[in-house]
């Protein structure tokens, strides 16, 4: 099983491969700090609401530019956010 914090630099990751942004740039764009994603190379590791900031982030940016998601662990049905436990199996949603 991959731990949260592997799990949320894979998604890093995959996001600045499509994105094109720079590292400063989502660290810049995300949570106000050029060096976020270089400290967190370097053995940081940061907090939940910090993490989720970026993702939001993230999120929020893909559906803007239209990028494409495919092959993302986070887009597969009954997956989510890292410790995201808020799938559709888990909120009684029915399916239709």
């Amino acid at each position: 099983m991959e731990n949260l914090t592997k799990q949320f630099e894979r998604q890093v990751a995959v996001f600045l491969r499509r994105s094109r942004l720079t590292p400063s740039q989502l660290g810049v764009r995300s949570v106000g700090d050029t060096k976020f994603l270089g400290d967190m190379r370097r053995g940081r590791s940061p907090r939940l609401a910090t993490a989720d900031r970026v993702l939001e982030f993230m999120d929020a940016y893909s559906r803007a530019h239209g990028l494409d998601r495919s092959g993302d662990p986070s887009t597969e049905p009954g997956q989510g956010r890292p410790g995201d436990t808020h799938t559709s199996e888990n909120r009684g949603e029915e399916e239709a």
